[in-house]
């Protein structure tokens, strides 16, 4: 029997809508990295990890200018 124990973590996946990969692209251009959950089947999908306020100031900023407004 496997033994279930608390976790913590510092990430978060975020279902964007569309193809991470090319989201991934365009942040590293932008400096920052983000990494695409292709890997786990989820091509959609990106993890972030949680930083300072001022480093997810500039994630937001930056997913705020290359991914399409929400409706």
């Amino acid at each position: 029997m496997a033994l279930l124990r608390d976790s913590q973590t510092n990430l978060v996946f975020v279902n964007l809508g569309t193809g991470a990969t090319a989201v991934f692209h365009t942040m590293l251009e932008k400096g920052i990295i983000i990494r695409p959950d292709h890997i786990w089947g989820l091509p959609e999908f990106i993890r972030l990890t949680i930083g300072t306020r001022n480093e997810n100031e500039q994630v937001i900023q930056a997913l705020q200018e290359i991914l399409p407004p929400l409706r």
